[in-house]
């Protein structure tokens, strides 16, 4: 599980004051090394009642509600190419360097 780092520290000094004024310099520490698991454990509850007081997602198999584009400004899907990035509209209107071999060419070293 991860816990925050402020929230440890947060319960590490909850927890030695609350132990320190029950039983003394022992109490402290007990209290201090019970926290970090009951601050763990508090965690785990709040986050679990935040999802169930939540606002509910879509069902299954509907798209989430929000405003749609209208009809004319959609654009068709774009798939990545060989290179691995998103083709668009542009692709066509930019040149493509081609390596050309010429064996009558001079070659650099």
């Amino acid at each position: 599980m991860k816990i925050n780092p402020l929230l440890v520290l947060l319960a590490i000094l909850v927890g030695t004051s609350i132990g320190d004024w029950l039983g003394g310099t022992f109490g402290s520490f007990v209290a201090a090394l019970l926290s970090i698991p009951v601050a763990g454990a508090l965690q785990v509850i709040a986050r679990e009642l935040w999802q169930i007081t939540g606002t509910p997602g879509p069902p299954d198999g509907e798209p989430a509600g929000g405003p749609q584009a209208p009809s004319g400004d959609r654009q068709t899907p774009q798939t990545p190419d060989d290179s691995g990035r998103q083709a668009g509209k542009d692709d066509a209107a930019t040149p493509v360097p081609v390596a050309v071999t010429d064996a009558s060419a001079p070659r650099l070293a």
